[in-house]
């Protein structure tokens, strides 16, 4: 369900539930006179509270907007190493060069066809693993046939190794359980307690404790969505930049 729809749905049940609890309260013991009366410092506890729930969605905000960078980092380094990689199979010889090439975009094609397949459980796909021994053997063709470009070959080779364990490790990685339970049981917290600060004026309330609640809901949304980079939404990790390259190489 998109992002939208979503926020919908949680203003209609929470518009429902907070008009049940104003007219048919009493069922439960709640009393907004009652509570009114015993507002007292409850203001200044609430404020405490939602101190320590800002102080801890930003932790995790930034935590995620950490791993997303990190990641964003691995596939333009990845993408960029593929296409260094390129450029110099075309001073290769003959027969050398065709199969460089020819990997290098079976590479492209394979990511881009099967997507993220395994990502988020950090399994890498078998058919980029047998892509990559075939160009690990290639390489060690060069060194017999064109041995003076051995060591930038390799070395960019070696790179996109590397990128691309990176963009494996940080797609798989997800947010410690016990963050994000906390951070949803704090969200629930603030919301529930935004209903026991007593306001007389029914519309007041309402305003008040629904702008509550929808914050705390969509900052909830934000890190589930950070937290997910290769499912679609806001952050959403694709194979657009694979697609230029592959696109480059076949023009």
């Amino acid at each position: 369900m998109k992002t939208p729809y979503k926020i919908i749905l949680f203003l209609l049940i929470f518009t429902l539930g907070f008009y049940l609890l104003r007219t048919q309260g009493e069922y439960i013991y709640y009393s907004v006179e009652t509570l009114v009366a015993d507002l007292g410092g409850l203001a200044y506890l609430y404020s405490t509270v939602g101190i320590i729930f800002a102080i801890f969605a930003a932790f995790v905000i930034l935590f995620e907007a950490e791993r997303w960078n990190n990641l964003t980092d691995a596939v333009k380094g990845e993408v960029g190493e593929l296409n260094e990689l390129w450029l110099w199979s075309h001073h290769l010889p003959g027969n050398l060069k065709t199969d460089f090439e020819g990997n290098i975009r079976q590479y492209l094609e394979t990511l881009i066809e099967d997507g993220w397949q395994g990502g988020e459980s950090g399994q890498k796909n078998l058919k980029i693993n047998s892509i990559l021994d075939s160009l690990h053997g290639n390489i060690y063709k060069i060194l017999r046939e064109a041995p003076n470009l051995m060591p930038e070959i390799f070395s960019t080779f070696t790179n996109v190794i590397k990128y691309r364990e990176k963009r494996v490790h940080y797609v798989s990685f997800h947010l410690p359980k016990i963050l994000k339970v906390t951070l949803l049981f704090s969200d629930v917290l603030l919301i529930v307690l935004s209903l026991l600060i007593g306001v007389r004026n029914p519309w007041l309330d309402y305003l008040f404790v629904v702008s509550v609640a929808t914050l705390g809901y969509l900052i909830y949304l934000v890190v589930d969505d950070m937290d997910n980079p290769i499912r679609p939404g806001g952050w959403h990790l694709t194979t657009s930049d694979y697609q230029e390259l592959l696109i480059k190489i076949k023009v």
